[in-house]
């Protein structure tokens, strides 16, 4: 049985498809410039509500550090990122509250970064669309078959490395 933190797919999207990972190993491509089934913070940056893929990726870390103070610096050290491509970034996510920058207390130099109900919203959903998608591909696919299938991933994975 699978932890429930863990998701055994990944998925990421440009503006134009959405692919389809098994263990980090791109395994399927998608057009989704119609939309069609992968709606919800997917598609075109530009358009309202959606995310490009580095926000996205930006709302997943400040979702799962919210514990701790999360600054700009650590998502250019994260992200190998320029602090320039950081600003923009993040202006932009501002601009659509998906986050604000909250002045620490004994230095208003430095702004924690923090996701808005709405940036939690839309992490919440996208998480939502990958459980979705996880549990229509294993549709019909026993615990063994899931596990024969991971177990010759693993050794594609393996033989690339090589």
């Amino acid at each position: 049985t699978l932890d429930a933190d863990y998701h055994l797919f990944g998925f990421g999207w440009t503006p134009e498809e959405m692919y389809f990972t098994v263990d980090n190993v791109i395994f399927a491509r998608y057009d989704i410039t119609d939309r069609g089934d992968f709606g919800y913070g997917l598609g075109n940056p530009g358009d309202q509500g959606r995310l490009t893929g580095m926000q996205g990726r930006v709302i997943n870390y400040l979702y799962h550090n919210g514990d701790r103070a999360v600054f700009q610096r650590d998502l250019e050290s994260f992200f190998s990122i320029r602090r320039s491509t950081a600003t923009a970034m993040l202006q932009t996510m501002e601009k659509h509250g998906l986050v604000v920058r909250v002045p620490v207390t004994g230095d208003a130099r430095l702004k924690r970064l923090m996701l808005t109900e709405k940036g939690t919203r839309q992490h919440e959903i996208v998480e939502e669309e990958i459980e979705r998608m996880e549990r229509r591909m294993l549709r019909g696919i026993s615990e063994s078959e899931l596990g024969s299938f991971l177990e010759t991933v693993h050794k594609i994975k393996a033989n690339l490395g090589e």
